[in-house]
Formats: C-alpha cells, structure tokens, sequence
C-alpha cells in the first residue's frame, strides 16, 4: 500500500477495518464514494482523515454523483 501521496493526511494508527478499507481504496478496488462511507465506520473520528485522504486522491469527486457499490453488497465493482 503506497500512502506516500497522502502520508500529510494519515496521523497515528487505525482500527484494522480502516485499513482495509483504505487498502482496498488504493488498489482501485472500492470508488472514492465507497470509501467515504465506510473507512471512518469504526470511528467517527476518522472523517476528517477521509476527507483530507479523498481529497489528495479525488479532487474532482463529486458526491452527488455517489451510487451504492461494492462494499454495499451489489455485484459490480463501483467505479
């Protein structure tokens, strides 16, 4: 998992299901809308570090535009 594009963004250690959703979110696996919702789940706390995270990696992420994905149980990948 490369952070080095957001490494200004990640403070501390994070629950283990953040990570993964982080992980999954660098790897193109999950959209920037997908890991929005779910990367802060564990702690409420970690919104900001969301933000800051998918606003380094998405600048043009429109939410708006957000639709239920893979994480959300649907069998397509988001993207």
């Amino acid at each position: 998992m490369d952070t080095s594009l957001i490494s200004s963004c990640l403070n501390g250690e994070y629950h283990w299901y953040s990570r993964q959703i982080l992980e999954l979110y660098l790897d193109h696996v999950i959209n920037t809308g997908d890991f929005l919702r779910w990367f802060h789940m564990p702690n409420s706390s970690y919104l900001p570090t969301s933000e800051c995270i998918a606003n380094s990696l998405d600048p043009d992420y429109d939410y708006r535009q957000w639709k239920p994905g893979l994480l959300d149980g649907f069998m397509e990948k988001s993207g």
